[in-house]
């Protein structure tokens, strides 16, 4: 059937149909959906349809124009596959100018639709999806839309709309077009409404999908943000629920991932976690905040309660380990190293600690000697205990050997031995505090 004869056979069917025992109230119902010429209405729509079909889009236009300017209420697919035509039109031109102009058609398809057929927050959400597809630069309008949609659709907003809003926000904060308070806003609001999701989804499935935005915007808004604005984020959260351990927990990783632990938050949410289950990691990230803040006696309280409250020997191995780190960074190397041995005790294949007293003992060289063998007799005993950390522990053994390599630079040249009348191989008691027997070596020994 030629395209002709179709639009005729349309047209009387249409006829028909209008003048078949319409009362004057049906009347004015047709015009208000075809328009006042109907019949006209119809055959271009019959005529644009075919074209379509084919994907003819091309012929198919002229036809949807009519339906579009003259009667465009009388089936919502006009407007569906006039925003179908219209994004293949954007994706095909290349002309800046062109494309622009069909972007502004497409955004009045949009507008008609939601004018006659609702629906408003679900069409600015596809209205805002294919100018973001469009064209990147108008991202800050695309922010308005989607701040909209969410506005209007809360918790029945659709993962893909939150994913363009981070987007399209994401773009407008880097260019300066909206705020730290808006995208802290931002954040909360989307937040909530991924949590809702969480929480009323039934499949496993959905509850992964909406955990991983959930993460994706830790890792994408975050870090946009300052310190400060994670108190506004977080605060009141904390205030309602300061025994979430789940939300303690993200706090403090959101605020030490991003270099916040200055913060006052970072220490309470910590504290909060230690004190609802005694951990010996949550006790060190504690310790070392207080460490920071020159308070010595109250990080060793704390990992000294936390060894006394955990029950296996690996973790109370863990605790000693972290007291002796704490008293190596305030140079206190007795209690560092009685520490770093209590741990070794605890725990079997525990090379870390060697290290730790390596550490110390390299720290301390310049204070254990008063001329150019002693000051540097303290290395021998660094690479002794260093060479203890990798058979204990086989897997440290490409960062010791760096570090082998590192200190023994520091061993005495041959001149030095034997202007002090030392011999290489032969034994040697270091002093100081370190008081270990050690074999004389020079830096050109090869220490592996």
């Amino acid at each position: 059937m030629t395209s002709r004869r179709f639009g005729s056979f349309v047209s009387a069917l249409l006829i028909l149909l209008i003048f078949w025992g319409i009362d004057q109230t049906n009347a004015q119902s047709i015009v208000s959906r075809y328009g006042k010429d109907s019949i006209s209405c119809v055959t271009n729509l019959a005529l644009y349809r075919e074209f379509y079909r084919q994907k003819n889009y091309k012929d198919a236009l002229p036809h949807w124009r009519y339906v579009f300017n003259n009667c465009p209420r009388a089936t919502e697919n006009i407007l569906i596959n006039g925003a179908n035509m219209y994004n293949s039109f954007i994706q095909a031109e290349k002309d800046s100018a062109i494309k622009r102009r069909l972007v502004d058609t497409l955004f009045m398809i949009y507008d008609t639709r939601i004018k006659y057929f609702g629906n408003e927050g679900r069409h600015l959400a596809s209205k805002a999806n294919d100018l973001l597809n469009a064209d990147s630069t108008r991202s800050f309008e695309a922010y308005g839309m989607l701040k909209r949609t969410v506005d209007l659709q809360k918790d029945n907003t659709e993962e893909s709309t939150l994913i363009n809003y981070y987007r399209a926000a994401i773009a407008s904060f880097k260019s300066g077009k909206i705020t730290n308070d808006e995208m802290a806003e931002l954040f909360n609001q989307a937040e909530s409404i991924i949590d809702d999701h969480i929480n009323n989804t039934a499949g496993q499935a959905e509850i992964q999908k909406w955990t991983q935005l959930k993460k994706m915007a830790d890792k994408s808004i975050l870090p946009l943000l300052k310190c400060s604005d994670y108190a506004t984020i977080f605060a009141p959260r904390l205030k309602a629920k300061p025994d979430d351990p789940v939300l303690l927990k993200r706090v403090s990783e959101v605020l030490f991932r991003n270099g916040c632990t200055d913060d006052s938050l970072y220490l309470f949410s910590l504290e909060r976690l230690n004190a609802m289950g005694p951990d010996p990691n949550t006790a060190f990230l504690i310790a070392r905040e207080y460490l920071k803040r020159k308070n010595i006696p109250q990080a060793v309280t704390c990992l000294t309660d936390v060894a006394g409250k955990v029950k296996d020997d690996v973790s109370k191995a863990k605790c000693h380990y972290y007291l002796g780190v704490i008293y190596a960074d305030s140079k206190d190397y007795t209690n560092a190293r009685a520490n770093a041995l209590k741990a070794i005790q605890l725990k079997s294949g525990y090379g870390e600690p060697y290290m730790l007293i390596a550490d110390c003992y390299a720290q301390s060289a310049l204070d254990c000697g008063g001329d150019n063998v002693t000051i540097r007799a303290a290395f021998w005993c660094a690479v002794d205990k260093l060479n203890q950390a990798k058979k204990t522990d086989p897997k440290l053994e490409s960062t010791v050997n760096k570090l082998i390599t590192q200190y023994s630079r520091n061993f005495p040249t041959k001149q030095m031995l034997l202007n002090g009348k030392l011999k290489i191989g032969s034994k040697y008691l270091v002093g100081c505090w370190i008081n270990e027997t050690t074999i004389v070596r020079s830096n050109l020994e090869k220490t592996k």
